[in-house]
């Protein structure tokens, strides 16, 4: 019998975040900054592909008032 598929999320540029569950497909990360970019490797142990995700965070914009 074979190992269940096991997926895993590692960041691999931008500031450092937390990634709520790195074996969750649809994980939470928290404490993306604006104005940053981020990369994150999404691999499997059924395969040898892997994905790179980018995530470009806008800026915080300040309203005029």
């Amino acid at each position: 019998m074979s190992p269940p598929d096991e997926t895993t999320w590692t960041q691999i540029a931008g500031p450092s975040v937390v990634i709520d569950d790195v074996n969750d497909p649809q994980s939470a990360v928290f404490g993306m900054i604006g104005g940053n970019s981020y990369q994150f490797r999404f691999s499997a142990n059924c395969t040898s592909d892997t994905q790179i995700v980018t995530v470009n965070v806008e800026p915080i914009t300040q309203a005029q008032a």
